[in-house]
């Protein structure tokens, strides 16, 4: 039996650029894509200002995400141990509260935004 594909949590700025790179279909090959309602809601809006817009395919998304669902006392316990996280965007924020309250091994891979990863580190 071949090993499980590793876990990779994602936020909106990794989909968008897979997507907009072409390599979504290669990514979500090679690992167990999941992330949070909030992320996949994110991805998936249309902005009112669609110069520059990279279209997300609902159904790949659907087809190739695994959605969790985030507790609310998990962005609260995350808020006590990393204040910063409450300036975060809302899909940030809560896939970072979501992976920190996980006793399992996972791979974050989020922004570049400095805010978000001085947050990721708080949390460990």
């Amino acid at each position: 039996m071949p090993p499980l594909p590793k876990v990779v949590y994602v936020d909106t700025n990794v989909i968008i650029e897979a997507v907009r790179t072409g390599c979504w279909k290669s990514i979500a090959q090679r690992f167990a894509i999941h992330t949070v309602a909030t992320v996949r809601d994110e991805a998936l809006k249309v902005p009112a200002e669609k110069s520059g817009y990279v279209p997300v395919d609902p159904p790949a998304i659907s087809r190739h995400v695994t959605v969790e669902t985030v507790n609310p006392a998990d962005v609260l316990s995350a808020s006590v141990r990393a204040s910063g996280i409450l300036a975060l965007d809302a899909g940030e924020r809560d896939l970072l509260a979501h992976v920190a309250a996980r006793n399992d091994a996972a791979w974050v891979v989020t922004t570049a935004d400095k805010a978000a990863v001085k947050t990721a580190c708080a949390l460990g």
